[in-house]
């Protein structure tokens, strides 16, 4: 177990790091068009948006876009926070590799190892082997479910309730359900139990963790996973609106499975963190992972007939258009995350619309096209799914689209 002492050397062995100023652009000057992009809000109903822009191996721009919330007055700023959803997985898997980095966890050890509150169980064929690499690129074959969130000041279950299924929580209790490594299938509690296992190993509160791992090396000051951070900024935070732009009853769900959907931050903080991953990889000074490790992260770690992934991220293109990727959906917000493997480019999308996966898709054609990237870098579909996927992928749509219609 890594106790106090260890984590505050790990924390000593990068110096805190004050985020600089981004550079503000005459509005002539961003390749987002104001004209552009608030067409798209009003025709996807979407209030507000942030975008951070990566070019020449630095934070090109950053805009926003806007208002936090319908009625009222607080703009969107580059320093407005969003929840970055799903994008929360990647920033989690961040913290696991560097403890890989340093020794404290293995890539391929039975997670049953390291695990002390709780431990995979045994499924109806016998012991399973999961390891953290499984967690990392989805092919672990837990549950297959996806978190909705819980209305502020509802009664939220506990990290271990969702775990085991328990009440209040919503969903099905987490168990192999297919031979781990035989297939990839995302799930959201493939990083319910990376949480688990990142507290058990550290004995640290999972929020304080990634402070101390990624975002006080990184810079990242308006980064956070403690559930409270959103209404300690509250005027500087965007409300979820649902598809026919009212903000969502309870202005955003809560998640006990912080790892998974709980981070807010700003489209800055999370471009700083892909840039690092793209200088180690570069072979050049990086704040948080080194080449070797972020090697294996942009590395396909899934079988062949499925979705490429590698340690976090979606993986997509060959050679100068190779690029890693994440798309995230909460009730009420959206995000998107690009950047290339080889060369110095990529993209922050963040929304407070449920129709925000549209206008992103637009937006990064617009972007694509100023700063010349390859075209097959300009698409954020994900890879068409197998013949397996399509039943499940039609349960979650489904259920996704219903939760809004009815304004859950």
């Amino acid at each position: 177990m890594m106790h106090t002492k260890a984590l505050d050397a790990l924390r000593m062995g990068t110096a805190h790091l004050e985020s600089g100023p981004l550079p503000v652009l005459p509005l002539a000057m961003h390749p987002v068009r104001p004209a552009q992009l608030l067409d798209g809000m009003t025709r996807y109903h979407v209030p507000g948006a942030s975008i951070a822009v990566i070019a020449n191996h630095r934070l090109e721009w950053a805009g926003g876009y806007g208002v936090c919330e319908v009625g009222r007055s607080e703009l969107v700023t580059p320093d407005t926070l969003f929840q970055a959803c799903s994008v929360s997985k990647p920033v989690t898997a961040i913290a696991a590799l560097r403890l890989v980095q340093e020794g404290i966890l293995d890539l391929d050890e039975d997670l049953n190892s390291y695990l002390v509150s709780w431990k995979v169980p045994t499924n109806r064929t016998g012991p399973s082997r999961v390891t953290l690499r499984h967690l990392l690129s989805h092919t672990a074959c837990l549950t297959a479910c996806w978190y909705l969130g819980f209305r502020r000041g509802t009664k939220m279950p506990t990290l271990l309730q969702v775990l085991n299924g328990e009440p209040p929580a919503k969903t099905r209790p987490v168990r192999v359900q297919i031979p781990p490594g035989t297939r990839f299938r995302y799930s959201e509690s493939h990083f319910a139990v990376l949480q688990q296992l990142l507290t058990d190993v550290t004995n640290t509160p999972f929020p304080d963790l990634m402070q101390a791992l990624v975002f006080e090396p990184l810079g990242m000051c308006d980064s956070s996973y403690h559930p409270s951070f959103p209404e300690q900024r509250f005027s500087a935070t965007a409300i979820g609106h649902y598809f026919d732009g009212l903000p969502i009853n309870g202005k955003w769900r809560l998640f006990p499975a912080l790892a998974a959907s709980g981070l807010w931050t700003t489209p800055s903080d999370l471009a700083r963190l892909l840039l690092d991953l793209q200088l180690a990889r570069a072979g050049k000074p990086s704040k948080v992972l080194g080449k070797q490790i972020v090697d294996q992260l942009l590395s396909p770690q899934t079988p062949p007939d499925g979705r490429r992934w590698g340690l976090s991220f979606e993986l997509k293109g060959q050679g100068e258009t190779a690029r890693f990727q994440h798309s995230g959906d909460n009730i009420g917000f959206k995000c998107f995350v690009q950047g290339f493997c080889e060369r110095g480019m990529g993209v922050v999308l963040m929304s407070n619309g449920d129709n925000g996966e549209n206008m992103h898709k637009e937006l990064l054609q617009i972007i694509a096209k100023q700063y010349g990237w390859p075209t097959s870098s300009a698409s954020g579909v994900p890879s068409r799914p197998t013949w397996r996927q399509w039943s499940h992928r039609l349960a979650v749509g489904t259920l996704r689209r219903y939760t809004r219609l009815v304004h859950f």
